[in-house]
């Protein structure tokens, strides 16, 4: 099944494990390593790729769930 789950930045190894539990095996972050670092062992545990968007704004306030599922 091809789904995309778009949140913030995982911080920390809760984050990853959240991630794991539903399923999602990749991680693409639009952010710069040191906007938003990524937690030690993500790269071993997902399939991971960085595309830098400069002067990005997130669309998503970090008020909504970490994770929204798309059909």
């Amino acid at each position: 099944v091809n789904e995309l789950a778009i949140g913030i930045a995982p911080k920390n190894k809760n984050d990853l494990q959240i991630i794991k539990e539903n399923k999602i095996i990749s991680i693409l972050s639009l952010c710069d390593i040191d906007e938003a670092p990524p937690p030690n062992n993500m790269e071993g545990d997902f399939i991971c790729s960085r595309i830098v968007l400069p002067d990005h704004v997130p669309i998503i306030p970090k008020s909504i769930m970490p994770i929204i599922k798309g059909t």
